[in-house]
């Protein structure tokens, strides 16, 4: 997935770092009455702009296909279905992984709610694989709009049984603290014989 990661960056790169192209660009996405009229810009100091960019370079791929190719860029890795594929699964994914980053911000947010969270996505992960291995995607809708004769369910099904294996061995504390963490939430309702000795 990195290689589709840089040539995003590179293309908006090189839309937004230049004000002439830049300006170019908004004067060409009105000229052809897009639904956007600008690109947002990719930062990796803050990452989760990387949903959003990734959700409208799909949204704009025929304008930056066409403008790149008045430019004189090559950008023909653009018509390439595997390319595109995973263009699609990355752009779903990081909307779901920015989801998840943002549920836990906020008044009333306990590590207990955080755990519930990460839990959730984890299930939710397992879902996706489940349908990657059924050749049914519902969920991934960026990547289902896509043909599916052209789609490697094989491929993202791993790539989705890895992140499910990176979140379970990134928060297996909160798994191990999980009755300490049900008596800090609930400590009514927890029964009082399963909680550590020191409570």
């Amino acid at each position: 997935m990195k290689h589709v990661m840089e040539n995003v960056v590179n293309i908006v790169n090189f839309i937004r770092s230049k004000g002439l192209n830049h300006r170019q660009f908004q004067a060409f996405l009105a000229e052809v009455g897009s639904d956007y009229n600008d690109f947002i810009y990719f930062s990796q100091v803050r990452w989760l702009s990387r949903a959003s960019t990734l959700a409208r370079y799909w949204s704009l791929l025929e304008e930056i296909k066409t403008f790149m190719t008045i430019k004189g860029k090559d950008v023909s890795f653009l018509d390439d279905d595997q390319c595109l594929n995973d263009l699609a699964f990355l752009v779903d994914i990081t909307k779901y992984l920015a989801d998840l980053n943002l549920k836990p911000q906020g008044r009333k947010q306990f590590v207990n709610n955080l755990h519930e969270h990460v839990k959730a996505f984890i299930n939710k992960l397992q879902l996706f694989h489940q349908q990657f291995i059924l050749k049914k995607v519902v969920h991934i809708s960026t990547l289902s709009s896509r043909k599916s004769e052209t789609v490697n369910h094989d491929k993202y099904s791993a790539l989705i049984n890895s992140l499910i294996a990176e979140f379970k061995l990134r928060f297996s504390d909160f798994s191990d603290k999980f009755d300490e963490m049900e008596l800090f939430a609930d400590p009514f309702g927890t029964d009082a014989t399963n909680a550590p000795e020191m409570f």
